[in-house]
């Protein structure tokens, strides 16, 4: 019988790894020497359901273009709603995503809901060392609408750019890098491109409830209905932003 139960155990772990090794392009998942490794637009849109956990990996191997993902007839093209945002307001995104230097290009969301982004809700992840230019047609949501992360909560986001156009609709919190960020960090990073929405708009993020932004800025042109903000629109005093000198 424990034999059995033994074997049983196996064939699970066994399924599991062989069926990560396939939805990615390599490593175990379990550290930054031994991430997840992403290489294809597939890879990126498996990172859901269990892979949204902490403690949990992923390095960007290359630079990966979604525009024939995308587009009409393939997976991620969703029935005209393009990229489906990586992790929800019940399943947040509380993992570690090491973009490796590499960009993501061609990402264009189309939705009337809120947390919308590359991700959808952080929950004390690390996103790092990314770049996402965005497709011409960019980023509508309706509410929490940012280009890398649409609500986030705790966690760091470092060194990490958008290039393009974001619009939140009528909804609260709309940002360039993130909608509303209720606490974390933001270091050296930066938005450039047009952002519009309704209440709560600016060009780095929407609002900035906790936690700071250092040494990031944004080059952008914002409109919203009510407070809107070229950097951000709303900021504790707590908070901390040191402007680039060359700016």
């Amino acid at each position: 019988m424990k034999i059995q139960k033994f074997i049983t155990l196996f064939l699970l772990l066994t399924t599991f790894a062989f069926t990560a090794k396939g939805q990615f392009g390599g490593g175990g998942g379990t550290s930054s020497s031994d991430p997840y490794e992403i290489s294809t637009s597939a890879h990126l849109d498996a990172i859901r359901g269990s892979y949204l956990a902490s403690g949990v990996y992923f390095k960007l191997m290359n630079d990966i273009d979604l525009e024939d993902y995308l587009s009409s007839g393939n997976p991620g093209y969703n029935g005209g709603a393009g990229w489906l945002p990586i992790g929800d307001n019940t399943t947040q995104f509380h993992g570690n995503f090491d973009g490796n230097g590499k960009k993501i290009t061609g990402l264009w969301i189309n939705r009337t809901t809120s947390r919308i982004g590359l991700f959808g809700a952080t929950n004390n992840a690390t996103i790092e060392n990314l770049g996402v230019e965005l497709a011409t047609s960019g980023i509508v949501g309706n509410g929490r609408v940012g280009g890398l992360i649409g609500d986030k909560a705790g966690g760091n986001t470092n060194n990490c750019y958008i290039i393009g156009d974001c619009n939140g609709g009528t909804g609260l919190w709309t940002g360039g890098l993130v909608g509303q960020k209720q606490s974390g960090n933001i270091n050296d990073c930066y938005f450039a491109g047009i952002i519009s929405g309704g209440n709560l708009t600016g060009g780095l993020v929407g609002s900035n409830d906790a936690g700071n932004i250092n040494n990031s800025y944004a080059a952008a042109t914002v409109t919203g209905n009510n407070t809107v903000g070229g950097l951000r629109e709303q900021m504790q005093e707590t908070s901390v932003i040191v402007m680039p000198l060359d700016l």
